[in-house]
């Protein structure tokens, strides 16, 4: 599934209820598998005050990569297929 607008996940994250707040709230870290250009983890940072140290994102489209770069540092490149993420 692929959502590209920020209110489809802020209306999918708000589904999900308090008790996932709360394990968001509470993780040293979260990792978001196909991060496309980082929409997810801007929401995480915006709304859910999760330091950028504390996120993560890893995508296969080189050309998403470098704009989710732009805006945090642990942003990787990863094709699934291979065992290990790269920068």
């Amino acid at each position: 599934m692929v959502v590209k607008k920020r209110d489809e996940l802020r209306r999918i994250i708000y589904k999900l209820g308090p008790s996932f707040f709360k394990r968001i709230k509470e993780a040293d870290g979260i990792a978001d598998l196909g991060c496309g250009k980082g929409e997810l983890l801007s929401l995480l940072h915006t709304e859910f005050k999760k330091s950028k140290e504390e996120l993560y994102g890893f995508d296969i489209a080189k050309k998403f990569i470098d704009t989710a770069k732009k805006k945090f540092p642990h942003i990787y490149y990863w094709d699934f297929n291979n065992k290990r993420p790269s920068k």
